[in-house]
């Protein structure tokens, strides 16, 4: 490939895990030689790319610069557009109404004449077919018990090969997790294990008090009714609420027009995966297991799909190679690899960690990288250890302020208390219902600030643990 003056690139992020993924983006951008690429990936675009060719309405359209940048230059042109047609629709409509007022006058005849022949030579501005940001939120999700998920000592292997072992996890409700790791690390293994498909593992796995799982599998679609249509089956698990929604839904999934009346067995393996996403966003869950999620989505598909589980108030874990999707949802990474299972505290600590692993695969084919891998991973030491020490300052911060706040909310329920044991008080009915009211309100702050002090604890620990030599 080296050689090569023109690569031409259809999907090629596809199937790639998060390091090959990101040996491609260094390949690329080191690269003398052109290239032209397909892709969905916004992520990998914008770090790439320094043009973007549009097709639309049958026509190409070249913007400069990155996804993004064609991004925020398309959506000013759209508005531009948009306002154009306006103006254009009110003279139009000026004109009409001067030719219906007049056209049976002979002495206007000649002015309507002029106005009829000005309407036929008219450009008319065409609006492209909406691309408007669909919006959806979940169906309201059971309460579950804080603890949703308890994993000790868990471990998978195929025969003689061991996929991964000693995991132990707890996982809270709330907490939005990313699985990561090599292509065969054994995501897709846990993501059974979770769903209780496969029962061959080691260890134990105790799910929390109401715990209710939907699980999105990449052979999801094998599941559908071949008889029905895809808004039949959709309708079969769509809240009424949503049924006057579920054709706008359909649309910011692909499925647009005499699409939805179409029979699930005549889609295609994608068609199927995106209607299959569709079911489970429409199914009341607490819990979240998505394999690939992203897969056979376009840009617009994946920011629907994106900002639906930002707002979900359950708890996912997830599979996806797509970084933008993964940097913008999870809060948790647990990688998988042959050295075993490491927690990361969040998808910026994972990402330093991959960028570090990535230099490795330059071994293995592509141009040297600009330094020398030892600097590299050398500087990458240099920044993990900084980001850490800034990030553990700042939760020693809201540490102490947090505790700070509990012993203050703990005088005043204690206050409070002393003074409802007072008969005294009993004489004012309203200031004993106002003092009643803050109890309970001051006993709900306390229970909030104490499980937020708890997760800060355990963060803290897992930091210094990490720090330590």
């Amino acid at each position: 490939m080296a050689t090569t003056e023109i690569l031409l690139l259809d999907e090629p992020t596809n199937y790639l895990d998060l390091e090959a993924k990101d040996w491609l983006e260094a390949f690329l951008k080191r690269r003398e030689g052109g290239f032209l690429l397909v892709s969905h990936d916004r992520g990998f675009l914008d770090a790439v790319v320094e043009e973007v060719v549009e097709i639309r309405a049958g026509s190409l359209n070249v913007f400069q610069g990155n996804y993004s940048t064609y991004e925020k230059v398309r959506a000013e042109e759209t508005v531009r557009l948009q306002e154009a047609w306006k103006r254009q629709q009110v003279e139009i409509e000026r004109q009409e109404a001067f030719i219906n007022r007049f056209r049976a006058q002979a002495t206007k005849a000649s002015g309507v004449q002029s106005r009829i022949k000005l309407l036929e030579k008219i450009e008319r501005i065409e609006i492209p077919e909406s691309q408007a940001q669909v919006h959806f939120q979940f169906p309201p999700a059971p309460h579950s018990g804080r603890d949703v998920l308890t994993l000790r000592g868990l471990g998978k292997a195929w025969g003689e090969q061991r996929i991964f072992s000693n995991l132990d996890l707890d996982v809270e409700r709330g907490l939005k997790l990313a699985l990561a790791g090599r292509n065969g690390a054994g995501k897709s293994s846990l993501m059974r294990i979770l769903a209780g498909i496969d029962p061959h593992f080691d260890g134990t796995i105790r799910w929390g008090t109401d715990v209710s799982t939907a699980y999105f599998s990449q052979d999801h679609e094998k599941h559908l009714n071949p008889e029905l249509t895809v808004l039949q089956e959709v309708e079969l698990d769509a809240p009424s609420a949503l049924y006057t929604r579920l054709r706008d839904l359909l649309g910011a999934f692909l499925f647009r027009g005499d699409d939805v009346t179409k029979k699930t067995s005549v889609l295609s393996g994608g068609e199927k995966n995106r209607l299959s996403l569709i079911k489970l966003l429409l199914r009341p869950a607490n819990v979240l297991l998505l394999d690939e999620p992203t897969n056979h989505l376009d840009l617009a598909s994946k920011d629907v799909l994106l900002e639906a589980l930002q707002s979900f108030e359950g708890t996912i874990f997830v599979v996806s190679h797509d970084k933008y999707f993964l940097s913008h949802l999870v809060n948790r990474v647990l990688e998988l690899s042959p050295e075993g299972p490491r927690l990361h505290l969040g998808w910026s600590d994972y990402a330093r960690r991959l960028e570090t692993q990535t230099a490795g695969l330059w071994t293995n084919g592509g141009a040297p990288p600009k330094t020398t891998p030892q600097r590299t991973l050398a500087q990458a030491n240099r920044e993990d250890t900084k980001k850490r020490q800034g990030l553990l300052r700042r939760l020693e911060k809201e540490e102490t302020a947090l505790l700070e706040e509990i012993d203050q909310l703990e005088t005043e329920h204690r206050l409070l208390t002393s003074a409802l044991s007072d008969p005294a008080n009993y004489t004012e009915g309203t200031k004993m219902r106002q003092m009643k009211t803050r109890l309970k309100e001051l006993e709900e702050l306390q229970a909030l600030r104490h499980e937020s002090w708890e997760r800060i604890a355990r963060d803290l620990e897992a930091l210094r643990q990490e720090a330590a030599p």
